[in-house]
């Protein structure tokens, strides 16, 4: 039996759907990205968005999008996903744009074992081209794992990607691990502070989440705030300098009409990094109002 590869998803736990069902959910259509908006702390304007897999079904509770990406591997359609999810995302910034409606970058978390393949590169370059995207207009996230994993082709993918211009952002970093020098090495702009660093931010006297935003911005990265789910955390991360945030907080990942109409009324701006933490830099004022998500306007309407 061949060995598993090292970047395989970790199997998913007998309850819930099975390979078969996501095979047959896939070929039904049944799967759609949804996009959750990424704002910057700085300004309050919207900088991008993040775009989730998403799997609806009524025989289930909400699947995660990481749970449907391994089931996709044991089901051997990982590769068939990762197109899929690449032509949607970039398609729909086309859609936005020939409405008005201008998103300066969008987040992809693929299946990380599709990056490790010789013609990954060529097929992501392929399609930025053939609908005429600037590659910096999209980001991929790579787990920290996946990157300190040796395989033979996810460095050449990376290393090519970002030459043409793709944004690469490291995920799963929790302050511990490889050295910073070793991070220095890795072919990525930005990291994405995810759980567990996240949580400390509950604990203002826990240094993680500062220290990984410091280092980051010394490596000459962005630092992104991901699944923030109250204003305290909001603050605590405007607080150690953080660049932009995403979240249940703001708003939760909406179906691609609703982000476009959210957009549309809100400002937008290409990204801007802080170099030093936020409660040293004279800050805009009155500061930009945030997005207005449906959960945040309905409750001004309450």
């Amino acid at each position: 039996m061949a060995a598993p590869s090292p970047l395989a998803p970790t199997s998913c736990p007998p309850r819930g759907p099975g390979p078969a069902d996501l095979a047959r959910a896939f070929g039904a259509g049944l799967l759609t990205l949804r996009y959750q908006p990424q704002v910057s702390l700085l300004t309050g304007a919207v900088t991008g968005a993040d775009a989730v897999l998403h799997w609806d079904d009524p025989r289930w509770d909400e699947i995660p999008a990481a749970r449907t990406r391994a089931l996709a591997f044991e089901a051997g359609l990982d590769h068939s996903l990762a197109d899929w999810m690449l032509q949607e995302a970039c398609r729909q910034l086309q859609r936005w744009q020939a409405r008005g409606v201008y998103l300066p970058r969008l987040s992809l978390r693929l299946p990380w074992s599709t990056l490790d393949h010789a013609r990954t590169a060529d097929r992501i370059a392929d399609t930025l081209d053939d609908l005429d995207l600037p590659a910096h207009r999209l980001a991929l996230e790579v787990p920290l794992d996946a990157l300190l994993t040796p395989t033979r082709w996810l460095k050449h993918t990376l290393l090519a990607l970002r030459s043409d211009g793709v944004h690469m952002a490291l995920s799963g970093y929790d302050g511990d691990g490889p050295s910073l020098r070793a991070l220095s090495e890795l072919p990525v702009d930005e990291l994405v502070l995810d759980s567990p660093l996240i949580q400390t931010l509950d604990h203002p006297e826990d240094p993680v989440a500062r220290a990984a935003v410091g280092m980051a911005h010394a490596l000459g990265w962005r630092s992104v705030a991901s699944g923030l789910t109250h204003e305290g955390q909001v603050d605590r991360v405007r607080l150690i300098g953080c660049d932009e945030f995403r979240g249940s907080v703001l708003s939760d990942a909406l179906p691609a009409g609703i982000l476009g109409d959210v957009v549309a009324a809100a400002p937008v701006h290409e990204r801007i990094v802080m170099t030093v933490p936020a409660d040293e830099m004279e800050l805009p004022q009155p500061p930009a109002a945030r997005p207005q998500g449906p959960r945040t306007q309905a409750a001004h309407a309450a």
